[in-house]
């Protein structure tokens, strides 16, 4: 499917664009921040009005035009969003534009993707590409050989204190043995296949064998119940994982698990155990969760049915999360699993106990101390770093998105969701029809990424930083809009705020100059205000273009190495 947008100007010239996947396109009189200036036409506002297109759904915005926007001879209200329908005519200043809605024909003897690599090794898939229609393509996630290793037990790692047991096991054999043979091994991965072989390799018998590969499990650092302190090491590593993730879960055996907190429609999804609803929203909900197979506390965050419209949105979905699943970082929130059960569509992340930032601003009833917001930011910049290298970009950075727990030597926080806000948006979600949803995403959002939503690069990310880093120091958005904390204390204060007093955040993102952040912090120190308010120029080339960049200013701001 496909969106055209035609557009007839009053000079009689035409002009024709064409979208075929998730964009945005904002029309108006300004140079900067629009897509089209509509040629001189000077009937209409600087920011008139915005498409958001995902085919085949098409909605408008009018962004407070002063001259309005016509969908077929009606005038819109200022901010009123209407979907668009094949045919109908946008009317604006003297310039008429009209949308046509088109399938395209489909050939599935024709590869659709430029190319499809194994999500592992990066190896082009080719050979497992032969005998498949191109509307298969999204199947395919690895390449031969990694499947083959996945479809092995997982791996064992030789340490040394499996050395010290193997040593043990084989000190009162008959036959003498040559335990020092064993020592390359010492901090090598090994599948259980592997492992095996390469003992009978070093003439083990079969019986020397079982013995090692008993202790290999026993070799793993205990993990024990929240609850009772049990051991429960081997049940933690019934999917392999127990020993990688160790330091980042909590751990219930059977007899301990957490009671259900509220109440939960939805008692259990596959192998989970639901204990509490986190949050709800128009990409689904979020569950803390336990794991009945490991024992583990997670967070399994189950996908709205209306999101994923059929299956290939869904093939879409999985290939990109299976993608994410490679960004491995000290601060980036790990995914463990994602999956379907019926019509249920989910995926389980490792559950952070500190919660996210924001809260952690709404409990304070205050922003936070400059230490403290410069060290979260600066741990989300060394994983955004790290992603960036990868070419990976968020989309969708803001204090929701930064979770935290407590570590031995302080606060360790994480970036989560990566690369969902992309998804969402591909599946068929809408920024414009949910846009009180979306109000705490678009705040954060540079004006580039509303221009060119699929094509935003590392900078976007940092504006979003940088943004978050000044709601952190200040409890304030950059723009002169109630923040979620100005809300809370009016609230509490018993005061209500009207949000309609208050410019479209849409034209603020495209048109408004951030607030300086030492009109909120006047004794803010002079470095570090200037690091903030480079981070939020509009401009991409004015702002920070290297999270590294970035972080080293904030550290050499705070005097932290």
């Amino acid at each position: 499917m496909k969106v055209i947008l035609n557009i007839d100007y009053s000079s009689g010239e035409t002009e024709q664009i064409e979208f075929n996947k998730h964009d945005t396109f904002v029309v108006g009189r300004a140079k900067t921040n629009t897509h089209s200036q509509l040629k001189g036409d000077k009937y209409i506002s600087r920011h008139h009005f915005i498409l958001e297109v995902n085919p085949p759904d098409c909605f408008l915005k009018d962004l407070g035009s002063t001259n309005g926007t016509k969908i077929n001879g009606v005038k819109l209200a200022k901010g009123e969003i209407r979907k668009l329908f094949k045919g109908d005519e946008i009317y604006v200043g003297r310039t008429t534009l009209s949308i046509d809605i088109q399938e395209e024909s489909f050939d599935s003897t024709i590869l659709k993707v430029p190319e499809v690599r194994c999500i592992e090794c990066d190896k082009i898939l080719l050979n497992e590409m032969s005998d498949k229609k191109s509307e298969e393509f999204l199947e395919i996630i690895y390449c031969k050989e990694c499947l083959e290793k996945k479809a092995k037990i997982s791996l064992i790692k030789i340490n040394k204190l499996w050395f010290e047991n193997a040593k043990k096991v084989l000190k009162h054999w008959p036959k003498k043995i040559d335990i020092h043979c064993l020592e390359p091994l010492i901090e090598k991965e090994f599948t259980r296949d592997e492992l095996i072989n390469t003992l009978r390799d070093l003439k083990f018998s079969e019986k020397q064998i079982e013995m090692m590969l008993k202790h290999a499990v026993d070799s793993i650092k205990a993990i024990t119940c929240y609850g009772c302190n049990k051991i429960i090491t081997e049940m933690a590593n019934r999917n392999g994982q127990g020993e990688i993730i160790r330091d980042n879960c909590v751990y219930f055996c059977p007899h301990c698990r957490p009671e259900r907190e509220g109440n939960i429609s939805c008692k259990s999804l596959g192998d989970y155990e639901l204990i509490k609803l986190l949050s709800s929203g128009g990409m689904g909900e979020i569950y803390k969760a336990w794991h009945t197979i490991t024992g583990r506390i997670v967070v399994l965050k189950k996908i709205s049915p209306q999101i994923i419209i059929d299956e290939k949105a869904y093939k879409l979905f999985q290939r990109e999360i299976a993608v994410m699943a490679r960004l491995k970082h000290p601060n980036i929130v790990h995914l463990y699993e994602h999956g379907r059960i019926d019509n249920n569509y989910y995926f389980i992340t490792e559950f952070m106990n500190g919660g996210d930032v924001g809260e952690l601003i709404k409990k304070k009833l205050s922003p936070l101390p400059y230490e403290m917001a410069c060290n979260i930011v600066c741990q989300i910049l060394q994983g955004l770093e790290f992603a960036h290298t990868q070419n990976y970009i968020h989309r969708d950075i803001k204090p929701d998105n930064i979770l935290l727990s407590t570590a031995k030597d302080g606060i360790q926080a994480k970036l989560s969701d990566f690369g969902l806000a992309k998804n969402f948006q591909d599946a068929g979600g809408s920024m414009l029809t949910q846009e009180k949803e979306f109000m705490g995403t678009l705040l954060f959002m540079p004006p580039e990424q509303l221009r060119n939503y699929r094509y935003v690069k590392p900078p976007s990310d940092l504006y979003s930083m940088g943004v978050t880093l000044y709601y952190l120091l200040t409890g304030k958005y950059i723009f002169e809009y109630p923040s979620p904390l100005d809300l809370l204390m009016a609230s509490l204060e018993g005061k209500k705020i009207d949000l309609n007093q208050y410019e479209d955040p849409l034209l603020m993102i495209l048109g408004t100059d951030p607030i300086p952040v030492e009109k909120y912090i006047p004794h803010i120190p002079d470095r570090l205000a200037r690091i903030v308010n480079k981070s939020i120029m509009k401009n991409e080339q004015d702002r920070y273009l290297s999270a590294r960049e970035f972080r080293e200013d904030i550290r050499r701001a705070i005097g932290t190495s």
